[in-house]
């Protein structure tokens, strides 16, 4: 079990390290930077919820990705996961060198050694693709004529029902009696 989760933690370091490379090329943070005055030691928190969603309640994230800012001004990653004492509402927030020691701040293996056992295999299922598709099998509460969500690597495009209450789909979105979910 260990060699899965130390295997699970170095894909998802790499997976994150290449995200926060996409990141830092954006037109969004080119826009976000050429505002800010940064200075050697600070870190960018990045926003952990940029996705609206209508008529959901979901819990924020405590966690952010913070990248520090090297020479140049050029970037070092791999980021590190910080904890800031109240929430961030903009895409990006300059922490300044001499504000990070109120905040806890741990390394990214670190964190992700933390974090990882407490995720979902659904989310490493559906939510991305972070190596190797893994079966799983959620639980669907409050929503209507659904009870189970199972995803099998490899399965048909088409979703599969059983005791009419329960569906398998390939991706987050199916349609089940006339109905996208």
């Amino acid at each position: 079990m260990v060699a899965t989760a130390d295997a699970r933690i170095q894909r998802t370091h790499t997976a994150v390290v290449d995200e926060c490379e996409l990141l830092l090329a954006s037109d969004s943070f080119d826009a976000w930077k050429g505002a800010e005055t940064l200075q050697v030691g600070d870190l960018i928190a990045c926003n952990n919820s940029f996705w609206y969603r209508e008529g959901q309640s979901t819990t924020k994230s405590d966690y952010y990705l913070g990248i520090e800012v090297g020479d140049g001004p050029n970037f070092t990653l791999p980021p590190v996961v910080v904890r800031p004492n109240s929430w961030i509402n903009s895409r990006f927030k300059r922490l300044t060198a001499r504000e990070l020691p109120q905040y806890e701040i741990a390394d990214l293996d670190t964190a992700l050694g933390e974090q990882l056992l407490g995720l979902g295999s659904i989310v490493f299922s559906l939510a991305g693709r972070i190596g190797e598709p893994e079966a799983a099998e959620v639980p669907l509460a409050k929503v209507p004529h659904l009870d189970l969500l199972r995803y099998v690597p490899g399965q048909s495009s088409q979703p599969s029902c059983w005791e009419a209450s329960s569906c398998s789909a390939p991706s987050p979105t199916w349609t089940v009696r006339g109905r996208q979910y």
